[in-house]
């Protein structure tokens, strides 16, 4: 809980509200490596939390800043898809047919592009990186939609 991870992505449509955190449970079925986000707790599923903000629309899609909470299983693809914005490209989580349209079949448009490093314990021989930010600055999903 002391480094923050950040992600890009895309989803089809506009999240309302336009920032917001997506709270739920996540059950893994391990067979199917799926999770399915539930809205209750039960057994087996864990709590998953993420934070996003719109930052742009165009063209029926949005690109989103997700700020992970918790750290599950496939959290933001299945988070983002149960709230009704699939990600773009994404299969599993996604439509087929949405993901078509757009010419994107191969893969999500989900990247981990920013780290915050903030601790407030001892980081021992980590501690150089304490404050420190990393971040990508050109995502080529991003430049395809959004420029």
């Amino acid at each position: 809980r002391e480094i923050e991870k950040y992600y890009l992505c895309i989803v089809h449509g506009k999240p309302v509200p336009a920032e917001g955190t997506l709270s739920g449970y996540i059950f893994k079925d391990a067979k199917k490596n799926q999770v399915y986000v539930k809205h209750q707790p039960e057994p087996g599923a864990k709590l998953s939390q993420t934070k996003y903000r719109v930052l742009q629309t165009k063209n029926g899609l949005s690109l989103v800043e997700c700020e992970l909470l918790t750290g599950r299983t496939h959290q933001i693809r299945a988070q983002m898809a149960d709230a009704g914005w699939p990600l773009l490209g994404d299969g599993k989580y996604g439509s087929e047919r949405k993901n078509k349209q757009f010419g994107e079949t191969s893969g999500q448009a989900l990247y981990s592009y920013k780290l915050v490093f903030n601790f407030t314990t001892d980081a021992g021989v980590l501690e150089y990186l304490n404050g420190k930010v990393f971040s990508v600055s050109k995502i080529d999903f991003a430049e395809t939609y959004f420029g």
